[in-house]
């Protein structure tokens, strides 16, 4: 951290004026040109509680295996304002993991266009905007089920058409996009919708409604007579947030009915936060959050009863060492959040995971990780400390760095080797 601080502290400058990198091109009002570097290294010891020859992990593999790694994301977009209400944006992205070449005299082909979209505005001269291309979806809500998932190193977009309506007072948004098309003619695609829903005429609240619906055409889900099937499902619920007197809230609760291969499924979420910003110096704020995600009761009824969070910001709510996901899960956090001044910023996380029943498995944010079929282990998975930071060099640069500590719980110490974890990182994101 003291590093960190440093080197901040010795490129400080004071600020330039602020000018659009603009171009000029033949018939178009503006082109502007920008980009990012990213490059984090992290470091995890156990990098993978899964057990070895189970979930998809080698059997080769040890629980007690560590692992480092750097990552390099680099972006170049170009914004072309075409006409008035006419824009358009390419934007292309290398990601990489430093090393993977097996040789400095080899490349790998890790570029690709991460959107490439035009949008129109003011159409029928009303207050809505339509979009098609490859897009990133915005964050919608707090990302507990939406979100371009910025801290991968890849990133998430979808191919599709979105419109966003923005009457005085509500901001509306509905999507239809394609995850995934079929290379035979059979239609074994996959398919995702969304329609979401905010009002926001009373300032600092927001009073949310939206339904998402998956259309998996492509048997990529297993029930539990274990023939595989297709997803045909929709997660519909309703959020609030607010703040007053230097109180602050969020509330959000899903539920999730349709068709999980050959069973039924009914899921449910919710997710409960509280905090209190204090008028003093740092401002600090302490906050606490409950959040609940249902698990499966039995795993042999024919009822899918794992809540699925989509696709989340997961790295966000449930521990920065991204060992639980929103599913089969019983959470809770107390966190104090400090800001000594304009670019320095500090918090501190204490989480507690429980499951949510006992016979479904312990999630991690990209699937299951171990599971009890019998139920007969506890359920305690375990408990976090996240300490972060985030130091703002200038407008155009920010470092941020943390440091977690696991401890395995009762349901990890029956289930198989159960060692404590710590994961650091360090990141730092230049714009252009």
């Amino acid at each position: 951290m003291h590093l960190a601080l440093a080197f901040c502290l010795l490129i400080q400058t004071p600020e330039p004026p602020k000018e659009e990198t603009t171009l000029k091109v033949p018939l178009v009002e503006q082109a502007t040109l920008g980009g990012q570097i990213r490059i984090r290294g992290e470091y995890k010891d156990p990098a993978d509680y899964r057990l070895p020859g189970t979930n998809g992990r080698p059997a080769s593999e040890s629980v007690h295996d560590g692992d480092e790694y750097l990552l390099l994301r680099i972006r170049l977009n170009l914004d072309v304002d075409i006409l008035k209400d006419l824009k358009a944006s390419v934007q292309l992205q290398d990601s990489r993991m430093f090393g993977e070449e097996g040789s400095v005299l080899t490349d790998l082909e890790s570029t690709d266009v991460h959107q490439g979209w035009v949008r129109m505005s003011n159409l029928f001269e009303q207050p809505v905007a339509l979009q098609l291309g490859r897009m990133e979806l915005p964050t919608l809500g707090d990302g507990r089920l939406i979100s371009p998932g910025d801290w991968h190193n890849v990133g998430r977009t979808w191919d599709g058409l979105s419109a966003t309506w923005t009457p005085e007072g509500f901001w509306v948004h509905g999507f239809a996009t394609l995850l995934s098309e079929d290379a035979g003619t059979d239609g074994r695609d996959q398919y995702f919708y969304g329609l979401y829903g905010s009002y926001r005429g009373v300032e600092k609240h927001e009073i949310d409604a939206y339904v998402f619906v998956r259309d998996f055409r492509n048997k990529p889900a297993t029930g539990e007579d274990g023939i595989t099937g297709d997803i045909s499902d929709f997660t519909a619920g309703v959020r609030m947030k607010g703040a007053i007197a230097g109180f602050d809230y969020t509330g959000e609760i899903d539920l999730q009915r349709g068709d999980f291969a050959n069973d039924r499924e009914t899921a449910m979420a919710i997710a409960l936060l509280a905090g209190y910003t204090f008028d003093i110096a740092w401002k600090p704020r302490l906050g606490v959050e409950v959040t609940r995600a249902s698990g499966d009761d039995d795993p042999v009824d024919g009822d899918h009863g794992t809540f699925d969070p989509l696709f989340p910001f997961a790295h966000y709510f449930h521990g920065f060492f991204d060992l639980v996901g929103w599913r089969n899960v019983r959470t809770m956090m107390v966190s104090v959040r400090v800001q000594p001044s304009e670019w320095l910023a500090a918090q501190l996380d204490a989480h507690v995971f429980t499951l949510d029943e006992k016979k479904d498995a312990w999630y991690g944010i990209t699937g299951a990780t171990r599971r009890d079929a019998t139920g007969s282990s506890p359920g305690g998975v375990g408990k976090e400390l996240d300490l972060s930071g985030k130091i703002k060099c200038n407008d155009r640069m920010d470092i941020s760095l943390g440091l977690s500590v696991f401890q395995a719980g009762r349901f990890v110490e029956e289930t198989g080797p159960s060692p404590d974890g710590i994961w650091g990182w360090l990141q730092t994101s230049v714009k252009f």
